[in-house]
């Protein structure tokens, strides 16, 4: 998926000037400690809103909630959680209903025990196949719940696809 430009900034929270270098050096060293590249995740999370928000993540070797804001990269746990689903954009596989985000037009899916329902948010930006790529490869204790009426308007529309 590639989401454009404008809508990777729309959701954005927008940094001040004094922000920015700060902001930069944070990613950089995310990256670094985790390989996982925040530059590309902006395109379906708010990372710079969950850095000025402290970016708060579970700390898996102590069980509670480390911000990495307030301490230095070098002190960050081995490994680190993921960032709340505060930040989720509408184009994320589990934008949820916890996501500041998840408003108006833009209704995130719903967690369960053991099991995410999605949302048609959701399914304005990927296929039931592919988020069960996804929850195979990242999610596999999870199930992947497609409520009745979208099951429904999905096995119609790839009835009228085979038709064609």
């Amino acid at each position: 998926m590639a989401e454009s430009e404008e809508n990777i900034g729309k959701w954005n929270t927008p940094l001040s000037e004094e922000e920015s270098p700060k902001y930069a050096a944070f990613e950089k060293a995310y990256a670094d400690k985790t390989g996982r590249k925040p530059k590309m995740e902006r395109q379906t999370y708010d990372s710079q809103g969950w850095w000025k928000g402290g970016a708060v993540v579970r700390n898996p070797e102590t069980g509670g909630q480390i911000s990495l804001r307030d301490v230095s990269p070098d002190q960050w746990p081995t490994r680190l959680g993921h960032g709340p689903d505060t930040w989720k954009k509408p184009s994320h596989m589990t934008f949820s209903r916890e996501s500041k985000y998840s408003e108006g037009g833009q209704q995130g899916g719903r967690w369960g025990k053991n099991k995410f329902v999605i949302s048609p948010t959701i399914l304005q930006h990927w296929t039931p196949e592919e988020l069960q790529d996804y929850f195979t490869k990242y999610e596999p204790e999870v199930k992947l719940v497609l409520p009745l009426r979208l099951r429904r308007q999905f096995a119609a529309r790839k009835a009228l696809e085979k038709a064609e």
